[in-house]
């Protein structure tokens, strides 16, 4: 079977799309390291048919290594732009479900493309945390490496962030791989290593699970950002600045929402051959 694929950058974040609505295919692990073997990527996003009528359009996400991702903010933006330019909706506009939300999605301007989805949740997958401490992070700790202090929120996926200034530092490739197989997360975490420039911009790197470092992590972007709204250290409105670019994040509690808007840029069409 040849299968046809389009390949995208967020922010140099690689992201496969592949249209399901005009192929048959029901991707797995062993499909997604097929395809990893023939074209180098972070996350794949599939289109699908709209599972309740509410909705335009579903998605499912994969990293890398064919393990399931419940978001991916980058391939979003993506996402939208291969919609949009296929025209494969008559609509500006419109909602496609994943696994844990439903993404509003659309055009911000001439370059930019928006992801609209529910606020975060604070507890969901920190049960085996340690108990927070006063300021309201947890100290985890490793056998061979030195501890950390995080703050943790679920964004559709978890995601620890630790605030800062020496963001550079190789520990977070050794953190990231600790955390993915340690009893604090079983199934895995995002982590994010945060220096804040203001309060209304920050640097970030990010070790997300199933793929290593990244050049980008949109969720682990609004992770951050909700972390340090909730912890006074910034604003609802900040830009995350990335190695390749950056991400405008804006986060409602009232309204219990978080945008994020950014480019997205086509790469290539690529068929594989599974």
């Amino acid at each position: 079977m040849i299968l046809n694929c389009f390949k995208f950058s967020g922010l140099g974040n690689k992201i496969i799309i592949v249209d399901l609505i005009k192929q048959n295919l029901e991707p797995n692990e062993e499909i997604i390291k097929k395809i990893a073997q023939q074209t180098k990527f972070d996350q794949l996003l599939t289109i699908e048919p709209p599972k309740s009528p509410d909705t335009d359009l579903s998605t499912s996400i994969f990293n890398v290594d064919g393990s399931i991702a419940e978001s991916c903010i980058n391939g979003a933006r993506c996402l939208t732009k291969f919609i949009l330019e296929k025209n494969l909706l008559n609509k500006n506009i419109f909602l496609v479900s994943t696994e844990s939300d439903v993404w509003k999605l659309g055009k911000e301007d001439s370059e930019n493309f928006f992801v609209e989805m529910g606020g975060p949740d604070f507890d969901k997958n920190k049960e085996l945390l340690p108990k927070e401490k006063d300021n309201g992070l947890h100290k985890l700790s490793f056998s061979d490496l030195p501890p950390i202090e995080v703050g943790f929120v679920n964004i559709g996926n978890p995601h620890c962030v630790n605030f800062t200034d020496h963001i550079n530092t190789e520990l977070l490739e050794g953190w990231g791989k600790e955390l993915q197989s340690s009893n604090y997360f079983p199934n895995g975490v995002n982590l994010g290593l945060a220096k804040i420039k203001s309060r209304n911009s920050l640097n970030l790197r990010v070790y997300e699970r199933g793929a290593g470092e990244t050049e980008a992590c949109g969720s682990g972007a609004c992770a951050s950002v909700v972390l340090g709204n909730k912890y006074g250290l910034l604003d609802n409105n900040v830009e995350v600045f990335f190695k390749s670019g950056s991400l405008k994040i804006s986060y409602s509690e009232k309204e219990n929402v978080i945008k994020a808007v950014g480019k997205a840029k086509y790469i290539e069409e690529i068929n594989i051959d599974l």
